[in-house]
């Protein structure tokens, strides 16, 4: 449960609790793709805090260990927008491209 003047995954607060808001596991924290999503979602924020979760990401390590692939992947997606070089690929018409049969690899015939 929230406690007053407290932000629900505040880059303070450990993650991966339990429904006690207890870490689940001794060793659990926030993880780097966490951190990273919650830096990039804060983006969208006008709140007062949320400059706290873009910090926490350019303090944030760079992902090793066990989850280093899935971690690393949010936490590069996470750079990149609160960089502000996340860029979307668009036609000359400014319209996403369209995928067809024609170029997807092993097509069946």
């Amino acid at each position: 449960m929230e406690k007053p003047g407290q932000i629900a995954g505040h880059p303070s607060e450990p993650g991966n609790q339990d429904t006690h808001q207890t870490p689940a596991h001794p060793l659990a924290g926030p993880t780097a793709g966490l951190v990273a999503m919650n830096a990039a979602a804060s983006l969208a924020s006008n709140h007062p805090a949320s400059n706290q979760f873009v910090q926490a990401l350019w303090q944030q390590p760079i992902p090793t260990g066990r989850y280093r692939y899935y971690d690393g992947m949010l936490y590069l997606l996470g750079l990149l927008h609160v960089s502000g070089e996340f860029k979307a690929w668009l036609t000359p018409e400014g319209t996403a491209p369209q995928v067809t049969a024609d170029v997807l690899p092993n097509k069946p015939q």
